[in-house]
């Protein structure tokens, strides 16, 4: 790290297919596929890392210096807080968390959403982004409706009213996924941020647990290499 530790790493490798490493030292190595590869660094209190590598023959030698993420906002979902204006049947459970309690449109063992659904949370007020650097959205995600129908999205907007999806995703993701989401173009702005399910299934027997999220937050910081 910039801040002259080494913390401990998930690396994402993505060419034809998605590999993984989990880093716990400072220098390591690694095949990449010939052409453009997609890689994404994690380290849990850092900055994330996401940038396109191109690879052909020979070595290459890459020196990432991730720096201390800094909060902006926050939410661990362990309670129910003011944050958030909430439309629909959003609760806090403990059955399925990364850890202590995540919030969860309707499931968390306890059901599925209703057929032709519009459920979301929105931050109550707007989130100033940095304008000096770059900024991330990052939560964890586990998440199980109608593939294509039934889509989870996440939203922005600069006045509660006109939104943009910055992120989606549908179908079956039944194991907790970190996610990770540029801000970059929005530097600078405030924001609401609203995380939406709608469902296009007409009968109850089209419909799926749905959506919980964890441990969100949106940070600022600046990696080098």
């Amino acid at each position: 790290g910039s801040d002259g530790t080494q913390p401990q790493a998930v690396v994402y490798i993505e060419h034809v297919t998605t590999d993984t490493f989990y880093v716990d030292n400072s220098s390591f190595s690694f095949n990449l596929f010939e052409g453009e590869n997609r890689v994404k660094i994690l380290a849990d209190g850092y900055f994330p890392y996401e940038d396109v590598w191109i690879s052909g023959n020979g070595n290459q030698h890459l020196q990432i210096e991730l720096s201390p993420e800094e909060i902006i906002f926050a939410d661990d979902f362990d309670t129910l807080s003011d944050n958030w204006d909430i439309v629909g049947p959003w609760r806090i459970v403990s059955e399925l968390s990364i850890q202590g309690n995540a919030i969860t449109d309707s499931w968390g063992g306890n059901g599925f959403y209703a057929p032709y659904c519009d459920v979301h949370i929105t931050t109550s007020d707007p989130v100033s982004l940095s304008s000096e650097n770059d900024n991330y959205l990052t939560f964890w995600s586990h998440l199980q409706t109608e593939y294509i129908f039934d889509e989870c999205t996440v939203q922005i907007s600069p006045n509660g009213t006109d939104w943009e999806t910055i992120w989606v995703k549908h179908g079956y993701h039944g194991n907790w996924q970190q996610e990770i989401v540029s801000l970059a173009e929005y530097s600078g702005q405030s924001l609401y941020f609203r995380f939406r399910l709608t469902d296009d299934s007409p009968d109850v027997r089209l419909v799926d647990p749905g959506w919980t999220i964890d441990e969100m937050k949106i940070i600022s910081g600046h990696n080098s290499i």
